[in-house]
């Protein structure tokens, strides 16, 4: 009788009993594996499954060959012990019968059997070498890909730096294009300068310089702060803003209020201008009005500074804003009148002291050579000086504020409620008026608003 085998479904062996199909099935069989390495995702798992595929194969071969050689000595056993008996049988029957008997075809068709089972082996064991060369080529074609993406990564990541290269060049361009046209407006204005002013001229001038003297303070309408620019900045700014408070003394009245930041840029007009003190700057143009604050000779603006750039002490790159130094203005002169003018204001080294006077800030360094360009007028005179146009060249029209905290000091312990008002910074609102406009524009809905710049104040 044929003895029956068991197949396994996968890699097509054929095995005696059951417990040897499922122990194939566990550890040794690779047809499901190696159908599930073809639909890896990425290079690197096709390269780690391969690896790990070739690992256990090599386990399998191993453990294959132990069977191998254990059935081929069986079946070396078993053909000599066959043979053996074989000849004995005929021995004993004296080969006298006419046909083979029963147990030599019995032993024909095991013979038969073990035949045909190694040879369904070698055809296996063959099957796995060409899957194997097969894997190996494809491992090789992987490898290559790789080293070719790799390839592709460094071109492009070149291909990156020029085209910074390229973009900083072409900003390097825009900023001296942009100088050799202020460089051109300032030889206009010389040439115009030499020239007698026309009445036009005159009239600008006048018109830009209105309010800007002493006057009756309204405190129901306020006073108004026009926040123009930033000369002196560290190259190594981007970006930066004003955070402003009002006080009284050494006390806050309401909140502080943060101005919209700003870019940073490089300050052409420290070559035609050295009062302006080199470095970048930072076109701020923004007005704040603030209403219903009763006069008082104590009564300050305290202004934060505050940029990111350059390097913290670690040499980690600043990303955030961060305070940098602070400024005070003051607001009342001795008689309560509102300190008009354009002023430009040194901005003092941390830490932020809000008791100071002002003559007593003269004793505290300046932060590199940091000035904040403002003018503070009334509120009834704020209209003029809204139209006028913001330029980091015209910085020599404004001066340092008088020391009117020298004479009058309010004292700390001084009862603050005497002192109190309904002030509070304004919700900001922005509007961006047309840069051509040659008559007023309408009066601003909102407390705070972009004021307009020249042209050649502005950056692109």
């Amino acid at each position: 009788m044929t003895p029956k085998y068991l197949s396994c479904l996968s890699c097509k062996m054929t095995f005696k009993s059951p417990s040897l199909l499922e122990k194939h099935r566990e550890k040794f069989c690779i047809g499901t594996e190696f159908g599930r390495a073809l639909i890896t995702k990425t290079p690197e798992d096709m390269l780690n499954q391969l690896k790990d595929y070739k690992r256990r194969r090599e386990e399998q071969r191993k453990q294959q060959e132990m069977e191998e050689r254990d059935i081929l000595e069986e079946m070396d056993e078993n053909e000599r012990r066959l043979i053996y008996d074989h000849l004995t049988f005929d021995e004993q029957e004296d080969f006298a019968q006419d046909g083979p008997s029963p147990r030599q075809q019995w032993f024909q068709e095991y013979k038969n059997q073990l035949q045909n089972l190694a040879q369904d082996h070698r055809n296996h064991v063959t099957a796995l070498i060409s899957h194997n060369k097969e894997l190996e080529e494809q491992r090789t074609e992987i490898v290559k890909k790789l080293k070719d993406m790799s390839e592709k990564g460094k071109i492009s990541s070149q291909v990156e730096n020029m085209l910074a290269e390229l973009k900083a060049q072409e900003y390097k361009n825009e900023l001296l294009l942009e100088s050799m046209k202020q460089q051109l407006e300032i030889l206009q204005l010389e040439t115009e300068d030499a020239r007698p002013q026309t009445p036009t001229l005159a009239k600008h001038f006048l018109d830009s310089n209105e309010g800007l003297g002493p006057a009756p303070y309204d405190p129901v309408a306020g006073f108004v702060v026009f926040y123009d620019f930033l000369l002196g900045l560290d190259p190594t700014y981007r970006v930066c803003r004003l955070v402003v408070g009002l006080y009284h003394g050494g006390q806050e009245m309401g909140d502080s209020s943060p101005l919209p930041a700003v870019y940073c840029d490089i300050d052409n007009s420290a070559a035609y201008f050295p009062d302006a003190g080199g470095g970048n700057r930072a076109i701020v143009a923004m007005k704040q009005v603030v209403r219903r604050v009763r006069p008082s000779p104590g009564i300050s603006l305290i202004m934060e500074l505050q940029a990111s750039g350059g390097c913290d002490p670690y040499g980690q790159d600043i990303n955030r804003l961060i305070s940098r130094g602070w400024i005070k203005i003051d607001i009342f002169d001795s008689q309560n009148r509102v300190i008009s003018g354009r002023w430009k204001v040194p901005v003092r080294v941390l830490p932020v002291k809000p008791s100071m006077t002002t003559s007593e800030l003269n004793g505290v360094p300046q932060l590199e050579n940091v000035e904040l360009y403002l003018r503070l007028v009334n509120a009834r005179d704020a209209n003029v000086q809204t139209t006028a146009a913001i330029d980091s060249n015209n910085a020599t029209l404004y001066k340092y504020p008088p020391l009117a905290s020298a004479r009058t000091t309010i004292p700390i312990d001084a009862p603050f409620s005497s002192y109190n008002s309904s002030y509070r910074y304004p919700t900001m609102q922005l509007v961006y008026p047309s840069f051509g406009e040659t008559v007023d524009p309408p009066p601003p809905s909102a407390d705070m608003m972009v004021l307009q710049c020249s042209p050649s104040a502005r950056t692109q």
